[in-house]
């Protein structure tokens, strides 16, 4: 009897031990995530579809990390030994762990950025004179046909607001935040219905659009008209409800 109980108590502790570092990996990798969306080309999509996800990943597995160490701390007090918070760096790990665990859920909970409407369109189009993209319903179509919000010249030099004029450009500055963040400082006086010298823009810049319906788009540029190549080429993102009108 002595020998099962003596071999059933460090399988448990092999067990705990497997577990808490089980989510210590896990939580290590959503931080790991979360910074490399930050320093690389993806921070634009992490800021505005995939923070949340990432930091209430990050904070439950940092939890779950916490509550394992806290078992593992019980079985072994249990089984008379001396648990892992009278070895420093176990209780350093489990402080670490629970801090993370709190700021994560802290960031998710009270998120400036969290308030972003719906989104009502997304994709790529890639567009030439005479063609144009209602960026309300995401399709690209001729330039005159109602709903059409922007259209390249036929040099492609400059983009005109379609629809009888009603959108209005804006280029984003390059402050932080979110696409959507960024349009929605623009100040009032600086949307025009025509974008002058479209040649100088750049590709990965982004350009503001509010379309005849209210909405605000950000277009990410992939291509940039030249008059050697005078189509533009972008992605976008569409929202609904923009919080403000020029």
């Amino acid at each position: 009897m002595t020998g099962s109980e003596g071999t059933a108590c460090p399988s448990g502790g092999v067990a705990m031990r497997a577990l808490r570092r089980v989510a210590i990996y896990f939580a290590a990798a959503a931080a790991a995530i979360a910074i490399a969306a930050d320093l690389s080309g993806l921070s634009q999509w992490y800021e505005s579809h995939g923070k949340n996800t990432v930091t209430a990943a990050l904070g439950a597995f940092a939890a779950l990390a916490a509550l394992v160490m806290l078992g593992n701390h019980a079985i072994t007090k249990r089984d008379g030994g001396e648990g892992f918070f009278a070895r420093r760096g176990r209780a350093v790990e489990f402080g670490l762990l629970l801090v993370v665990s709190l700021g994560m859920f802290g960031i998710r909970i009270f998120d400036p950025q969290t308030d972003e409407p719906p989104i009502v369109a997304e994709g790529f189009t890639n567009l030439a004179n005479a063609q144009g993209i209602d960026l309300d319903i995401g399709q690209a179509r001729f330039q005159d046909v109602p709903g059409v919000d922007l259209s390249p010249s036929a040099t492609g030099q400059q983009l005109n607001a379609m629809t009888h004029g009603s959108p209005r450009f804006a280029v984003a500055g390059d402050g932080g935040g979110s696409d959507f963040e960024r349009c929605s400082r623009i100040a009032a006086d600086a949307w025009s219905k025509v974008l002058l010298d479209a040649y100088d823009l750049r590709v990965g810049g982004t350009l503001c659009v509010r379309t005849d319906q209210g909405n605000l788009a950000a277009l990410s540029l992939t291509h940039v008209p030249s008059a050697a190549e005078q189509h533009i080429a972008f992605t976008f993102t569409t929202w609904q409800s923009a919080r403000q009108s020029p």
